[in-house]
């Protein structure tokens, strides 16, 4: 599972009698510091294990234009209240596309998580391989 372990255990717990519940006061912090295409491989792997738990569902063209649109002009808003929207628009405009076009990339993809798929996800521009050493023996490369 590239990503959303969250989800599809909740799926997985609902599936076998189960039932999900929200708590107000339960608290959740989640911080991303991300390069652009770090923000778009979260997404796209976000994409593709969304396919993997919910099969029959889809996230066409229209879906990405849509909610690009959608969320850019409710973010657009909300820094106009808070008096920040020329200093972050060029920020909403590029998350929001990293964030939709990367989930669209992420449906589209088919097959299995390779080692390769993995290497660029988790580690983009081949940053690893730029600081590996030779080795005698090649390291496991797990499934």
């Amino acid at each position: 599972m590239p990503g959303l372990e969250d989800l599809a255990w909740a799926k997985w717990a609902q599936d076998n009698g189960s039932s999900i519940h929200y708590v107000a006061e339960a608290e959740v912090v989640h911080v991303h510091n991300e390069s652009t295409a770090g923000i778009f491989n979260r997404y796209r792997r976000e994409g593709m294990a969304f396919k993997q738990i919910y099969p029959d569902e889809k996230f066409t063209r229209r879906d990405l234009i849509k909610l690009f649109i959608q969320n850019v002009l409710s973010d657009g808003r909300e820094a106009l209240k808070a008096k920040r929207y020329l200093s972050t628009i060029g920020k909403i405009i590029r998350f929001r596309w990293l964030q939709f076009s990367g989930t669209y990339h992420g449906y589209k993809q088919s097959g299995p998580l390779t080692w390769q798929l993995k290497k660029a996800f988790y580690y983009p521009g081949n940053s690893v391989q730029q600081k590996s050493r030779v080795r005698k023996v090649q390291p496991i490369q797990y499934n």
